[in-house]
């Protein structure tokens, strides 16, 4: 998951925050670790680790979006 670290580092967000968000928009499930749909879309490889960042930008984008009306 250190990638969801750099992820939020480069936002300049802290972690835990970054976290709870993702939590909260319904990427990551209660556990912090993403969810078998965006495991199984290619988001994210079998050990939590992102594997399209480019990709996994743009959901967490369109999840905002949709999330903060």
């Amino acid at each position: 998951m250190k990638y969801l670290e750099s992820m939020a580092n480069a936002l300049h967000v802290e972690y835990n925050t970054f976290i709870e968000v993702s939590k909260q928009i319904g990427i990551l499930n209660n556990n912090g670790f993403p969810k078998k749909k965006y495991i199984d879309e290619g988001y994210f490889d079998s050990d939590g680790n992102i594997a399209d960042y480019q990709a996994l930008k743009w959901l967490y984008s369109e999840k905002l979006k949709n999330f903060l009306g």
